[in-house]
């Protein structure tokens, strides 16, 4: 199956796999000056949705019970 094939049969369009590309390429450029290290992004893919929410998000865009971050 091409690319363009496989792309569209999960339905990922142009300008979605474009911005993918340019956050890798972020991400590579942060990694090789020492900004990001392999155990950060381990870090990082461990988390759980909930925590990764509570950690980005700001408080008052978070929906449920109302949590604080003294409690962490």
């Amino acid at each position: 199956m091409a690319h363009s094939a496989r792309r569209d049969a999960i339905g990922i369009g142009a300008d979605v796999v474009n911005k993918l590309a340019g956050l890798q390429i972020d991400l590579l450029q942060k990694i090789r000056q020492g900004h990001i290290t392999n155990e950060h992004l381990e870090w990082f893919n461990g988390l759980t949705l909930w925590l990764t929410v509570f950690l980005f998000e700001p408080l008052d865009r978070i929906e449920g019970p109302v949590y604080t971050r003294e409690y962490v």
